[in-house]
């Protein structure tokens, strides 16, 4: 590779073999710099290399050189260590499913405060004591925003529950200006709302870091 690269200098500059000389010298200090995986990416393969070991200094090495790997996009030496991926894929399997609970438990309480509001819409608008089916449309139009927020979490997680949450206590907010014990009103199913909303923004948060790192590794590879 190196003498490939002198080459193309070489013939870059037909005339200036000293200029060819330079050129080479400054790629051959740089090259050191310029690998791109990092060490997560070789533990993607190390981890489940059959010729993998473990030194207590370093953590997982190559059990043939007994250092870190530093190879570039392929390993010559590597061999798949089916049982050992089987088990790596049973931890990212259960991880996700972890993940999609949590982050369903944000969801799910959005869709339970819009089924709310929709039922209390029902009962200001027809059945109550000064019923108006103004109360009843106020009601719907918020059902409405909850049932949008909740769609939208299934695409964008982080935005769809921090928008509801704060929306949610915005609603409270009013509320409780206008008569402070509507916060004690139904409080236990504030409190689920609002631990679940908490929650689901707490994961989907996690994964948003979690993304963040990986484009920062694939951007690392061009």
């Amino acid at each position: 590779m190196k003498i490939n690269i002198f080459l193309i200098f070489s013939r870059f500059f037909p005339k200036n073999w000293e200029i060819s000389q330079l050129w080479f010298a400054i790629y051959l200090l740089i090259l050191p710099k310029l690998k791109t995986m990092t060490r997560q990416q070789h533990l993607a393969f190390c981890a489940i290399c059959v010729k993998r070991a473990f030194d207590p200094n370093q953590g997982i090495v190559c059990g043939l050189t007994k250092k870190q790997a530093d190879f570039e996009n392929v390993c010559t030496f590597f061999e798949e260590d089916v049982k050992e991926k089987e088990i790596e894929q049973g931890k990212i399997k259960q991880l996700k499913s972890e993940t999609n609970k949590n982050l369903n438990r944000g969801r799910i309480a959005l869709f339970v405060i819009a089924g709310l509001y929709i039922l209390a819409g029902f009962l200001e608008a027809f059945v109550i004591e000064y019923h108006h089916i103004l109360f009843g449309i106020i009601d719907w139009f918020i059902a409405f925003v909850f049932i949008g927020l909740g769609f939208l979490s299934i695409k964008k997680p982080l935005a769809g529950m921090v928008s509801g949450l704060i929306f949610y206590l915005l609603i409270h907010v009013l509320l409780a200006l206008a008569d402070p014990m509507t916060l004690f009103s139904g409080i236990i199913w504030k409190l689920f709302i609002l631990s679940s909303l908490i929650y689901g923004i707490k994961t989907a948060t996690n994964e948003a870091e979690k993304q963040k790192k990986e484009s920062a590794l694939l951007i690392d590879q061009l």
